[in-house]
């Protein structure tokens, strides 16, 4: 047999209001646990990977037969080379902290110094990375897996920078 209790809207309007202060309340204890015993950041340190010295980035070939080199330095600086000329270029800190990440998971000494295809691809698009004593060069259909993403953020900042 079903009891009615006649003010069960008040019953269970006040048990939410319950659970929500209970709920915000072990959010707040939560979000306080462990606050001593971290050290702050360090404001110098910007986390993640970081350049360790110059980075040198050559495309060429495809359909226009274009040629782009970008040399970076650890700072984020370097010239970028088109057939429209050389531009200096001066990464933001968010570019360059992607450009480092991707150089680190490409793993460029782990890579064979030739990636390309065995056999020459009409129009193809070139591709040379050369850091820290490593040197590769694949191309476009043929770039290994890990290197996929540096490539592709290269080619984001020569486009970006070429275009200016």
């Amino acid at each position: 047999m079903l009891r009615r209790f006649p003010d069960s809207r008040v019953v269970f309007g006040k048990m939410r209001t319950g659970a929500l202060i209970a709920g915000v309340v072990a959010m707040l204890a939560l979000a306080g646990c462990g606050g001593e015993d971290e050290s702050p950041a360090d404001p110098g340190d910007p986390g993640g990977a970081q350049l360790t010295g110059p980075l040198t980035y050559s495309r060429g070939g495809g359909i226009a037969g274009r040629m782009d080199k970008l040399v970076l330095q650890p700072d984020g600086s370097g010239a970028l080379t088109t057939k429209m000329g050389e531009r200096a270029v001066k990464l933001e800190d968010a570019e360059l902290q992607k450009l480092a990440d991707d150089l680190q998971s490409a793993d460029l000494p782990g890579l064979p110094e030739d990636s390309a295809a065995d056999r020459t691809q009409p129009d193809a698009m070139g591709y040379r990375v050369v850091y820290d004593g490593a040197t590769v060069t694949t191309e476009s259909g043929h770039v290994p897996d890990r290197m996929g993403p540096l490539v592709a953020t290269l080619d984001e900042i020569v486009d970006r920078y070429g275009a200016k």
